[in-house]
């Protein structure tokens, strides 16, 4: 019994420990300064307050200026943000978080 209770907490150490590291892992196209434009058209945001029905940044483009993988005070504790990249958009200028598959890199010829 006791031996099943120690290998059922060590795997469910072992995938919250797998889970944590991809997580936090940062995507590697994406820097702070990339030039990002949204393709997730799922998405609403109801905190940006001149939209009163939501907010879909679909088609919008912005500057990544945060990847949240650690804590904001420059420690090393790792965190799992569920939408770790930090976007800021040009119109209307405010800041989102994406997920990396929600983003796509903007080339030069997109930009305005």
């Amino acid at each position: 019994m006791r031996w099943c209770l120690l290998l059922v907490a060590l795997g469910r150490a072992l995938v919250v420990r797998h889970a944590l590291r991809a997580a936090v892992e940062a995507p590697a196209a994406y820097e702070i300064g990339t030039r990002v434009r949204v393709v997730a058209d799922n998405i609403v945001f109801y905190h940006y307050s001149k939209a009163k029905d939501g907010f879909n940044p679909e088609g919008k483009a912005g500057v990544v200026k945060r990847i949240a993988t650690v804590a904001r005070d420059g420690g090393a504790t790792p965190i799992s943000a569920n939408r770790p990249i930090c976007v800021q958009l040009d119109d209307p200028k405010i800041h989102c978080h994406f997920e990396p598959e929600e983003l796509a890199l903007e080339t030069g010829s997109e930009s305005s």
